[in-house]
């Protein structure tokens, strides 16, 4: 389950929002963009809908409100999350709070979070061999009546971002020109002393006027593991 959650939010990351202020992203009300995420045996493991709920412009910075709701493979529910896309002189910002799923410990847990983190940055052109700026949350996590939970903390950290080539991508949803944006991506949880760190490579496929079209995700041994396709927006 845990993997299954890096897969959504890596895709969550990326593609849900484009408009004057950002080349790359659509900060259109109304917008939805659906990704479907597979195995590296091809096989389907549940896909995200991404929905602008809608947008404000406070002296030109656009700040989008977006759900994102994740869906298991038989298109369960599996969860929702609400968070926020900010676009600055054309510098997308996207808040990391969005890379915590509030109900990873149960939908009935009672689980406070006090957290600190940077914005995830992309600017508003792209060139080859360009490095991007890394982005980290942490926190911890508290349960009223429940001492153990003060010593449960979280981490997310990206780095390493980097735009490696100009790629074309076919999906169901079309054919696009992308940039290939390679990252690495650190998720640790600790759990009364107990770290548990996943270590992983990600690949992001962004075409200008959509978004990201597809992402790939890579185990510490450099093997393919998962990845995403866009498969509808309007």
């Amino acid at each position: 389950m845990k993997k299954f959650y890096l897969i959504i939010l890596i895709s969550f990351i990326s593609y849900e929002t484009q408009s004057q202020c950002n080349t790359y992203f659509n900060f259109k009300e109304g917008a939805e963009y659906e990704m479907t995420h597979y195995s590296d045996k091809d096989k389907v493991t549940g896909k995200s809908l991404s929905q602008i709920l809608s947008v404000d412009d406070n002296g030109g910075v656009l700040t989008a409100h977006i759900k994102g709701t994740a869906f298991d493979k038989k298109g369960e529910e599996i969860t929702s999350m609400n968070f926020e896309y900010i676009c600055d002189d054309g510098v997308l910002k996207m808040d990391m709070n969005k890379f915590i799923p509030k109900d990873m410990f149960g939908s009935d847990a009672e689980i406070e979070f006090e957290m600190e983190g940077d914005y995830l940055e992309l600017p508003e052109s792209l060139e080859i061999g360009q490095s991007l700026k890394d982005g980290m949350i942490e926190g911890k996590m508290t349960m009223e009546g429940n001492p153990a939970m003060a010593n449960m903390g979280i981490s997310v950290k990206i780095f390493n971002r980097k735009v490696e080539a100009k790629e074309d991508i076919t999906t169901p949803a079309g054919s696009f020109p992308c940039y290939k944006i390679s990252y690495d991506m650190e998720s640790s949880t600790k759990v009364m002393g107990m770290n548990n760190k996943v270590i992983m490579k990600g690949i992001d496929y962004i075409s200008e006027g959509v978004g990201v079209i597809k992402t790939e995700s890579y185990n510490k041994k450099g093997n393919l593991s998962s990845y995403s396709l866009l498969t509808g927006y309007k």
